[in-house]
């Protein structure tokens, strides 16, 4: 084949654009070294502005707060700011996930049904939903419910039959 087909990052500031590289030359199956390379330039022109964070699999300080004080025989009212932080910080994908797993209002007397607008709320608010969005994750909890609360009928069970 005709041509150069070394790998090149060109720094356009000479050229005005400041913070722009190109890519030129390279086969596609380099690309996992050219991603490298664009890598390195790339870090050198940016300085993280925030403290290095490890993404994390645990609960933030907040939740294993929650988790620790709660009883079943309290019913606890978690505050607005209390469920903003949690969802900065552990960043739920749903209202099941919030509800369930991050805060455990979920398993509460009325499974959480009582909350759900509220918590939803809040999440639109921080996660951008829009009102079609927010409708559908509280549908998809209420569904979410009534899957794991409700009893199951099997074929053949002489209970059931």
């Amino acid at each position: 084949p005709q041509g150069n087909r070394e790998v090149v990052v060109h720094d356009l500031a000479s050229e005005g654009l400041h913070n722009v590289l190109m890519l030129t030359g390279g086969p596609i199956m380099t690309y996992r070294l050219i991603a490298k390379q664009l890598l390195k330039e790339v870090s050198k022109r940016c300085v993280p502005t925030l403290a290095k964070q490890h993404p994390s699999s645990g609960s933030s300080e907040v939740t294993k707060l929650l988790r620790n004080s709660r009883s079943a025989s309290v019913e606890m009212n978690i505050s607005d700011e209390i469920l903003k932080k949690i969802i900065v910080e552990e960043q739920p994908v749903s209202l099941a996930d919030i509800l369930l797993r991050r805060t455990g209002i979920g398993w509460d007397i009325d499974q959480g049904k009582s909350a759900v607008p509220g918590v939803a709320t809040v999440m639109a608010e921080l996660c951008g939903w829009d009102e079609q969005r927010k409708e559908k994750e509280m549908q998809l909890f209420h569904q979410h419910i009534k899957e794991i609360y409700q009893v199951q009928k099997y074929w053949g069970d002489s209970v059931c039959d």
